[in-house]
């Protein structure tokens, strides 16, 4: 069975990051993501994991970085290609789109929506 897993970005060391690589690993699945930032992630981890990125300037604005990463990941056809495509995160969601069957790993709710930390 081939399977795609897609996630955000890997621009941090958070646990996200973590569950992607292991899920990969496990069923030897290759990794779609916006963009991947190696000194900030866990680039030693990534081992024989295949990549697949956008290939394209994503902005550090997080309100025209989450819009272009929800609009690559809504035109993402891996139909063809894999058995099962797994998004995890709240804007891989999009490769749902065109993709069938998908499972939806929701690790969290995006934090901008619940965190009150700051009031």
């Amino acid at each position: 069975m081939k399977i795609a897993i897609c996630h955000d970005f890997f621009e941090i060391r958070g646990g996200g990051e973590n569950v992607v690589l292991m899920l990969a690993k496990h069923y030897k699945a290759d990794v779609y993501t916006a963009y991947i930032d190696k000194e900030k992630t866990f680039s030693e981890r990534f081992g024989k994991i295949k990549f697949h990125t956008s290939g394209k300037f994503i902005p550090r604005i997080n309100l025209i970085k989450h819009e272009i990463t929800a609009n690559w990941f809504s035109k993402l056809d891996l139909q063809d290609k894999y058995d099962i495509v797994i998004p995890i995160g709240p804007w891989s969601i999009y490769a749902a789109h065109h993709n069938s069957p998908t499972f939806w790993y929701c690790l969290t709710p995006i934090r901008i929506f619940y965190d009150l930390y700051n009031y």
